[in-house]
């Protein structure tokens, strides 16, 4: 099997055209951005193939299994806003801020 090493994303639609997307059975994600895991839907949903899109806010898991024209897209729902927050894993692992010292204490 070949290993393609190039990222999927608007530049490398010449490798990662419709052709490459319509040839999969189903697509997995595990992105570390919102705007990454909403071009993979669309390229997705477009080409008609299954997508299991996962990751994380804060704390919170997330895992959607996503069958164009069937269930919901991605691209159809919003993330939470959660820009005030400091993320969970943050306070209680590496409080280095001292917001973070501050917010820690206030939840002991």
């Amino acid at each position: 099997e070949m290993c393609i090493r190039d990222r999927v994303q608007p530049a490398t639609e010449h490798t990662f055209n419709d052709k490459y997307f319509e040839s999969l059975s189903i697509v997995t994600n595990a992105l570390d951005n919102v705007q990454a895991r909403k071009y993979i839907d669309s390229r997705c949903v477009t080409n008609k193939t299954p997508l299991i899109e996962s990751g994380t806010l804060g704390p919170k898991g997330h895992v959607q299994v996503i069958v164009p024209f069937k269930t919901e897209s991605y691209g159809s729902q919003s993330d939470p806003n959660d820009e005030n927050e400091i993320p969970h894993c943050t306070l209680k692992m590496f409080p280095e801020e001292t917001l973070h010292c501050v917010e820690w204490a206030r939840d002991k």
